[in-house]
């Protein structure tokens, strides 16, 4: 899926369809008026992977509500885990 980010510098989602199809013809391409949007239709997948900018990332965490820990280095940023309620 493909979406736009809050952010000056954001390419349309339309160009990025184009660039994905480029690289793979056979690939299901959607675009998504919102992140939000992109998040509702894959709420029922088994696995979302998000990637893009570090806003796009930063708008993810808060629609999902998942706040990361306080940062003491950069290897804590890449050991972040979840952690649910007991």
């Amino acid at each position: 899926m493909s979406c736009t980010v809050s952010s000056e510098r954001t390419a349309p989602p339309q160009e990025l369809q184009l660039a994905c199809r480029q690289a793979n013809p056979a690939a299901e391409i959607v675009v998504c008026r919102s992140l939000a949007e992109a998040l509702d239709r894959a709420q029922h997948d088994p696995f979302v992977v998000i990637t893009g900018s570090l806003y796009l990332v930063g708008e993810a965490l808060e629609l999902l509500r998942r706040d990361p820990p306080a940062a003491t280095g950069e290897r804590s940023l890449n050991e972040w885990t979840l952690k649910t309620s007991p």
